[in-house]
């Protein structure tokens, strides 16, 4: 049976969520973190507003020369 687009975003949300606890630097959790936000808010209609508001900004580069 095909899974239904909810269910895939909350397997998906779900899975990104374990890599965010496994995840080697806080960067790469931060990222897998924000990744399970958004697929558990496709999945829901709603974003997970317990753990954080919206979605932090990419880290800045310097410029280089």
């Amino acid at each position: 049976m095909k899974e239904s687009n909810k269910e895939y975003y909350k397997r998906r949300g779900d899975e990104e969520r374990g890599r965010a606890r496994s995840a080697a630097s806080a960067e790469s959790s931060s990222i897998h973190d924000d990744l399970a936000d958004l697929c558990h808010e496709k999945a829901n209609g709603s974003a997970n507003v317990n753990k954080k508001k919206g979605i932090r900004p990419p880290p800045s580069r310097k410029a280089e020369g």
